[in-house]
Order: C-alpha cells, then structure tokens, then sequence
C-alpha cells in the first residue's frame, strides 16, 4: 500500500465566496478532517494553484465497487462488501457526516478486501438517509445482497433495524448539537 500517494479533486467554483471557500463548505471540511473512522479516506487539506481549489484526498491503494462487481465473487464475497460499506456508512453518519456522493467510484476495496470510501461531497448534505439509498442501490444494481440481511440480533432486533436505528442517532445528534450551537449564539448575543 502506498502512503505517500495523495488524489486531488478539482473543487467546484460553487463552493466558493469571492474566491475563498464558502464559510459552511470550510465548516464542512474541516469536520471531514477530524473524522476518525479508518473506513473513509482521510482529507489531507486543500490547496489552491493556478488552475483552481482541490481538496487533497488520501489514496487508497485497491480496486472500485465497479471493478469488483465485474470479477468473479462468490455471494459471500459480495454479502461481506455490501455489510462492510453499510458499517462504514454508518461509522461515518455516527460523528455527524453525510457522505453526500456515494457511488461505485467512491467505494474502494483494498487487496485485504475492507471498504474504503472516498471524496466525500463537500457540499452540505445533511439527510443519511440519502446514502442509505445510494448504498441500497449500489447493492441491487451490482447484484450484491438485496437487502440487509433479516437474522435477528442478540436483542430480537433484525440487522436492518439496527442500521436504520444508527443512522437515526446519528442524524438526531448532528440536530441536537446544531441545536445546542444555535442556543449558545442566542445566549451569547444576550450577554
């Protein structure tokens, strides 16, 4: 695997403000920066150069969602996949970030077989239950698990009950600390 290797991706002039990043796409990436889950690629920063803005992504050494489908998997093989993006997905969602661009490009699968995504969208995607679609959708249109398997957990709560229930606290704590921000702002200006 290569560490030193770093992918840039052109960022769209939408996101910028008289040429500097917009204040809430800034916001955005700087919480992508922070985020600690090992299943999506690190943002290293942005730079700036003659021919634009790029964010500064960190490679990930393996083959697309795309070229996996295309090869010979057993059903297992592509079962685990499937069940490793949706962790990741919901890893992800559970610090409060919305992957926002999730297709068979941003979906990587090292030469161990984990899931690694990428670039995520620095626009402000806030619902999960976005890229539990596209999830959803990768899954049936490359013929992998259909749907989130049905056993029961060890609490009588089937697999897929328990992923809708991660995405839901995540999206209610993003709410509620935006919640709590905006309430401090108010307590702020009154003082």
């Amino acid at each position: 695997m290569r560490h030193d290797s770093v992918v840039r991706k052109r960022l769209d002039d939408d996101c910028l403000l008289d040429g500097e990043l917009h204040p809430s796409i800034a916001e955005r990436l700087a919480r992508v920066l922070e985020l600690p889950v090992s299943s999506v690629a690190n943002l290293h920063g942005v730079e700036r150069d003659e021919h634009g803005v790029w964010l500064v992504w960190q490679f990930i050494d393996g083959i697309t969602l795309d070229e996996f489908a295309s090869q010979s998997h057993s059903q297992a093989e592509r079962d685990s996949i499937v069940r490793e993006l949706r962790l990741a997905v919901a890893a992800m969602h559970s610090h409060g970030i919305v992957h926002g661009a999730i297709h068979a490009r941003n979906v990587i699968i090292d030469s161990r077989g984990r899931v690694c995504l990428t670039h995520i969208s620095p626009l402000l995607y806030s619902d999960p239950a976005d890229d539990i679609r596209e999830v959803e959708r990768l899954a049936a249109r490359m013929g992998f698990m259909s749907r989130i398997s049905p056993r029961a957990g060890t609490n009588g709560n089937t697999v897929a009950q328990r992923y809708r229930r991660r995405a839901f606290l995540a999206a209610a704590a993003a709410l509620i600390a935006g919640v709590m921000m905006f309430a401090a702002i108010l307590w702020y200006i009154r003082v």
